[in-house]
């Protein structure tokens, strides 16, 4: 893994409708949700670690200042969808040289750490060019993607992610069992469970 150029985008632009507030500023065990998805991908050494923000940019940049080396990537376009913060991170990375593959990721699935990350990473090759996390009976992200499918990718639109573009390739995909990415917060419900679970006061 430490000899290939990966290039780690993570999500953290929604608006956030359901929770009624901007989930990836919610605290878990004394960090944003933000922090604990920039965190991951940093302890996973890829080349650049690109953070996607949008919805209330200032506070969510501010909550992950202290990582110095992370590239900030702002899509205005958030309010179309999940798919225009993807596009906004591809296009951050297009003409970047000695790009092999892509780490997509979610600012809102807290339990995705940096050790379900490497089981995506450890499984990406030459010969592997798309590997998923498999979750609900089907695939979606984390994912690590290989640069040669990155203009298929930006053809994404609307409120779908990469999980639609996966299930029409399951023939190529890598599926890698991950019930952390299972847990996603889509309502302050889900926060609370989810503090409740770890032993956290909510």
């Amino acid at each position: 893994m430490a000899t290939r150029s990966l290039v780690c985008i993570v999500l953290a632009a929604g608006g956030s409708k359901r929770f009624g507030a901007r989930k990836q500023l919610e605290n878990l065990a004394g960090e944003s949700l933000a922090h604990r998805a920039v965190r991951a991908a940093i302890e996973c050494n890829p080349a650049i670690v690109l953070v996607v923000i949008g919805a209330d940019a200032e506070k969510v940049q501010t909550s992950i200042s202290d990582y110095a080396s992370i590239e900030i990537v702002i899509n205005d376009n958030w309010q179309s969808g999940l798919a225009s913060s993807i596009v906004a991170g591809l296009r951050a990375v297009e003409n970047r040289t000695n790009v092999d593959g892509i780490l997509i990721t979610l600012a809102d699935q807290p339990l995705v750490d940096s050790s379900c990350l490497r089981r995506l990473l450890d499984k990406f090759d030459n010969d592997n060019r798309i590997v998923a996390s498999a979750y609900h009976g089907a695939v979606g992200v984390p994912a690590v993607i290989g640069i040669e499918h990155i203009h298929e990718l930006m053809n994404l639109s609307g409120d779908r992610g990469a999980g639609s573009w996966l299930k029409q390739r399951l023939a190529s995909v890598i599926a890698v069992p991950m019930p952390e990415a299972a847990m996603d917060i889509d309502t302050p419900q889900d926060l609370e469970h989810l503090k409740s679970e770890l032993g956290h006061d909510v």
